[in-house]
């Protein structure tokens, strides 16, 4: 793929999981009632919209160190900014929108009687936008480490030479000195 195709690749998964995530906002944000689990799931999802705008950012810029200046190592750092920040993506993700806990609750909150109807839809479409998010969370991990894999070939086709010359010979009659 090499690796401005690894790092196009991976903009674009997160892009994608981006958009997703502005979904979402939308999506719990128009929930017909006010439930802690709902405002739980905003600030999660907001949360992770603001580490993903910065991880979409720093795929760009080193997409970009590595297509027009052939700097790889901006575009390393700029890799490992997208992996601290994917990884508190994942963590967070998994402890609040894909925990245990949120799914029981979501479940209990579809089961309601008041208004039973309009819950029922919204933890419906609410549980169908956190399977989508979850799918698009793994798929930005593929990307990632295609990207750390062409970094690290890059990094191997780097060899460094040392070369020792004497440049010339002192002799004092006894032994000699390399000066």
């Amino acid at each position: 793929m090499g690796i401005e195709g690894a790092f196009a690749q991976l903009s674009q998964r997160l892009t994608h999981l981006r958009e997703g995530l502005q979904q979402a906002c939308i999506i719990f944000d128009d929930c017909p009632h006010s439930h802690s689990l709902v405002d739980q799931l905003c600030d999660a999802v907001q949360d992770v919209l603001g580490w993903v705008e910065e991880a979409c950012a720093a795929a760009i810029a080193g997409h970009e160190a590595v297509v027009n200046k052939n700097d790889f190592e901006v575009a390393r750092r700029k890799l490992l900014v997208c992996q601290k920040l994917y990884e508190q993506i994942s963590r967070h993700a998994a402890s609040v929108l894909f925990a245990y806990e949120t799914h029981t609750r979501l479940k209990k909150l579809s089961r309601r009687q008041d208004d039973s109807e309009n819950w029922h839809g919204w933890v419906k479409a609410g549980w169908s936008t956190i399977s989508r998010l979850k799918t698009l969370i793994e798929g930005v991990q593929a990307p990632l480490a295609e990207c750390w894999q062409e970094i690290a070939t890059r990094a191997g086709n780097n060899n460094i030479s040392i070369q020792n010359s004497n440049i010339g010979q002192h002799n004092n009659g006894s032994a000699s000195t390399v000066l």
